[in-house]
């Protein structure tokens, strides 16, 4: 078995992971941790890609839809 890291937040290395989960000879193993998932985060956050709202009850109405 070798493992190869690959910088999954680049064009190239999405391209790559695509590529390795159509393969029959590779398998995918992702890591599911905090800190991915916090990473993630972060970035969609950057990105804008939040929710806002005005008080709680807008915010509990707008994560019910």
């Amino acid at each position: 078995m070798t493992t190869v890291i690959i910088d999954e937040n680049t064009k190239a290395g999405k391209s790559l992971i695509e590529f390795l989960r159509h393969s029959k000879q590779a398998q995918i193993i992702e890591e599911n941790n905090k800190n991915t998932r916090l990473l993630k985060s972060i970035k969609e956050a950057e990105e804008g890609k939040v929710i806002r709202a005005n008080n709680v009850n807008d915010l509990l109405a707008k994560l019910k839809t």
